[in-house]
């Protein structure tokens, strides 16, 4: 008697879960959905006016859009981690995958002969501008 209540729980703990699991990942479909496609730093936005004029891609660079960029990224990320369970999440996924654009300037530098191959001095400050974006994302903590 008491296995067969503590199975009758145990199922109705299971089914609460997964019907909780998918009100969970209704919302997060629904916040990437809600969320814009393409979110661009002022600075990004900035570069890609400048080199890019036609054909530039709309993509939002305001406070409210890097909030709202934040909550997308965290969504799809907290979708990744449902796993199996969020594949009703795919073609949203697919149709507006939440992207960031971010652009670091790197200014006085200067290159001289005697300090290496080019393309090493070049990655030397690509990688020190890499790591910097990585401790201190401007998109979504570590």
């Amino acid at each position: 008697m008491r296995t067969c209540l503590f199975c009758a729980a145990l199922l109705s703990f299971f089914a609460v879960a997964r019907a909780s699991d998918a009100d969970r990942i209704a919302q997060l479909i629904d916040i990437v959905k809600n969320g814009p496609s393409l979110y661009r730093t002022p600075e990004a936005a900035a570069a890609s006016e400048k080199y890019s004029p036609q054909g530039t891609i709309p993509a939002v660079s305001s406070a409210d859009g890097l909030a709202a960029i934040k909550q997308s990224l965290r969504a799809a990320i907290e979708l990744g981690d449902f796993g199996d369970k969020a594949k009703d999440a795919v073609p949203t996924l697919i149709e507006v995958f939440p992207q960031a654009e971010y652009l670091s300037v790197i200014a006085n530098v200067q290159f001289a002969s005697g300090m290496g191959f080019f393309d090493d001095w070049v990655q030397t400050y690509v990688i020190s501008a890499k790591n910097k974006f990585l401790l201190s994302s401007a998109f979504v903590e570590y």
